[in-house]
């Protein structure tokens, strides 16, 4: 709670309405309790950024608001990123380049080892 307490950027009640924001996507609130222990940078962002990111991961993506229990980092992730990395996968995958579902982490997360995993090619 200290970690937390020191990284926390805001009011109470901004932490109140970003926890909400969460809650109100469909996940349960001990879930989002756990992101931010494990993820004390979540609520420094914005009710609307969270929206924005929860809203593309959902309907442009085509992940569900579950996902997150897998991979909370996913909240972290500056958005043009998330945007770069998805659009990179998603041509990908069209041209039968890539494995048709990833997880979120693996796209985003590794960076040297994407044409391993995400690419069909041969060595």
């Amino acid at each position: 709670m200290t970690r937390f307490l020191k990284t926390f950027r805001g009011r109470g009640n901004q932490l109140l309405e970003r926890m909400g924001c969460l809650v109100q996507t469909g996940l349960d609130y001990n879930v989002v309790s756990s992101f931010i222990k494990q993820l004390p940078m979540v609520p420094n962002q914005t009710k609307d950024a969270l929206e924005k990111k929860i809203d593309c991961m959902t309907n442009f993506l085509g992940y569900s608001v579950n996902s997150l229990e897998e991979f909370p980092a996913y909240l972290c992730y500056d958005f043009e990123r998330v945007k770069l990395r998805f659009r990179m996968y998603i041509r990908l995958r069209e041209k039968g380049a890539a494995k048709p579902k990833v997880s979120m982490g693996t796209i985003l997360a590794c960076s040297c080892a994407i044409c391993k995993t995400l690419c069909r090619c041969p060595p």
